[in-house]
């Protein structure tokens, strides 16, 4: 279908539209846990170490806590929060999202997420009476593709915009693309984006991401058995 076709403009806009002057190469590693809670619900934890200046030198570390719960079939809302310290000073992330896929292709889905974030120094009562947080409106679109083998393929591009005065401005351009491979209760993750920065001054930065994630869900709510084949079994057996 001709639409199909149209919302795909964006991504290779975006992929031509990113450039820049000064650049770095960023390594970003992570290994995190998931719990299920039923079918509707997960919960994550995650812990990652952010390295730059061409993967020579410490940035920070990140640790993670994201609430997923589907609202349809089709919509997705999300809670997240992150701690993020350089071990000199802290910094608490906050977010909520909204994310919706559609099947678009055979065994490709296009999915749509928008996000609200802004950042905290301190939980102190005289920093929260003056704090005014600075929004930060990202948008991603993505592409996801299954492969053979239990890998799957995306490619996304993905705008950030802050508030000021003048409303909401975009200072950060994301495009990038992820391989992920799934075996058992793991997923293993690898991921390479290219981000232009506007917001001071025009610098780009390629980025390099690996995870691991393991689903805790049946080591801490074992499989129940069935008691009534079990039953059985022992009548069969007397």
């Amino acid at each position: 279908m001709k639409y199909k076709n149209y919302l795909l403009l964006p991504l290779l806009f975006c992929s031509h539209f990113c450039f820049g002057q000064e650049q770095d190469l960023s390594l970003r590693s992570e290994v995190g846990v998931q719990y299920r809670f039923n079918k509707k619900s997960n919960l994550n934890f995650s812990y990652r170490l952010d390295l730059i200046e061409n993967v020579s030198q410490f940035q920070r570390a990140n640790i993670s806590l994201a609430y997923e719960h589907n609202l349809t079939k089709w919509l997705q809302a999300e809670l997240y929060y992150r701690l993020i310290t350089n071990h000199k000073q802290d910094e608490h992330r906050f977010r909520i999202a909204l994310s919706a896929q559609e099947k678009v292709f055979r065994k490709t889905q296009l999915q749509l997420r928008t996000l609200l974030q802004h950042d905290v120094d301190y939980f102190d009562a005289e920093y929260l009476r003056t704090y005014k947080p600075e929004l930060i409106w990202r948008n991603r679109i993505m592409l996801k593709r299954d492969l053979p083998k239990k890998f799957s393929a995306t490619i996304y591009t993905e705008p950030f915009f802050s508030e000021s005065y003048k409303g909401f401005n975009l200072y950060r351009l994301r495009t990038g693309a992820t391989i992920a491979y799934e075996k058992k209760r793991w997923k293993y993750t690898a991921e390479y984006f290219y981000q232009t920065e506007f917001y001071f001054k025009q610098e780009t930065q390629h980025t390099i991401g690996v995870g691991a994630r393991y689903d805790v869900t049946r080591v801490l709510r074992p499989k129940k058995k069935n008691r009534k084949r079990e039953n059985s079994k022992n009548e069969i057996g007397e």
